[in-house]
């Protein structure tokens, strides 16, 4: 029997852990997000220059989109869909981090930020 002492422990961690983010079920989605976080990184990374090698996110998130891939292969997805997900989230994150740093538009600026946070985030929640 469970103690109440337990269950309220366990009802309290519930409620402070925050949503979770499940991953994609077929490996090819899987495969696709980590390369978009690698992209996003690395352009993070590009923007505040060159970090240690051991700190660099994006080499969390290559490593993690060469270990899916065999598997998203064997599902039917092209490995050149994962090199232009993590493009495309490359030049994305780039054109917004341009927007929140220079655009004219107050409001422009405000909305990238926000996008570029909650990009961070999303990808920062799957390896944290």
């Amino acid at each position: 029997m469970i103690n109440s002492c337990a269950i309220r422990i366990a009802l309290a961690c519930l409620a402070l852990s925050g949503p979770a983010r499940a991953l994609p079920t077929s490996p090819s989605e899987r495969a696709t997000l980590f390369a978009a976080c690698a992209g996003r990184y690395a352009a993070q990374e590009t923007f505040w220059g060159r970090q240690a090698d051991e700190d660099r996110d994006s080499d969390t998130f290559d490593a993690l989109t060469e270990a899916v891939m065999p598997a998203a292969i064997d599902y039917g997805m092209p490995p050149a869909v994962a090199r232009n997900a993590k493009f495309h989230a490359w030049r994305d994150h780039a054109y917004l981090r341009n927007d929140a740093e220079f655009s004219p538009d107050q409001g422009r600026r405000s909305r990238a930020r926000d996008r570029l946070a909650r990009e961070l985030t999303e990808c920062s929640d799957l390896i944290r």
